[in-house]
């Protein structure tokens, strides 16, 4: 299954040639594809679950573009945050070497989604292992790849997208059914968004950003949410199948 398309790599100089990193958590692997003109190919795939973990379940370019950051999932030790440095494509025509595992940092609960706020922190969606009812964001110090702290979130808090003109981090609780707002200055949550309906719970599944405007679908209600986050508040829900 493909998890997520997150952002371009590089763009090699001498052509107009563009990549993307695709996380299959499924496979276990990240797919990075490369575009050229019409021409879409497999440019490389590099497993990422060799410790064991599941996933990877987020991904996301440093803006060097020489690294990645994927999260692994493992409901009984816990998820973990791997750095992930980029191969040199040698020939574009053919399948390249895999991309090189280069540090991790162990995570004491089930990772999710991973922001970066800067070159140097990364921010990761993480639940509790024994605690269903606790979750947190986790800071990470990227240099060293170590977690220099955290921020209390909700119950099934493992989603969440950053609003970068704002500074939040915006986090889905599948299971207190609200969507929070977290200050990543203050390292405090602002505001609380109800996603559920008189009809029935909404159970966010994932969420997606434009400009000031946040879409988040309903894994129960099958319902997708237009929320205008100016105004902090639900302007239509759009039907579906639950």
């Amino acid at each position: 299954m493909i998890l997520a398309l997150l952002a371009l790599l590089q763009q090699p100089a001498g052509n107009r040639a563009y990549y993307a990193v695709v996380a299959a958590d499924a496979s276990g692997q990240v797919v990075t594809l490369r575009l050229e003109g019409h021409q879409l190919d497999i440019n490389r795939r590099t497993r990422v679950d060799s410790t064991g973990a599941r996933g990877p379940h987020g991904v996301v370019v440093a803006p060097d573009q020489r690294h990645y950051y994927v999260t692994l999932d493992d409901a009984i030790t816990g998820g973990v945050l791997l750095q992930v440095a980029v191969a040199d494509t040698v020939d574009r025509h053919f399948a390249q070497p895999p991309d090189t595992v280069k540090d991790l940092e162990p995570l004491s609960g089930r990772a999710g989604t991973v922001e970066l706020v800067s070159d140097r922190y990364a921010w990761v969606s993480v639940g509790s292992l024994n605690r269903p009812d606790h979750g947190w964001l986790a800071a990470v110090y990227l240099p060293r790849m170590a977690e220099a702290g955290r921020v209390a979130t909700c119950t099934g808090g493992t989603r969440a997208a950053l609003w970068e003109p704002r500074g939040l981090s915006l986090v889905l609780c599948a299971g207190d059914d609200q969507l929070l707002a977290v200050s990543l200055d203050s390292a405090r949550i602002t505001q609380r968004l109800a996603l559920g309906a008189s009809s029935g719970a909404c159970r966010p599944h994932d969420i997606a950003l434009r400009q000031s405007v946040a879409y988040v679908s309903c894994g129960s209600s099958g319902e997708l949410l237009i929320i205008d986050l100016d105004a902090w508040s639900i302007t239509r829900r759009l039907a579906g199948r639950s």
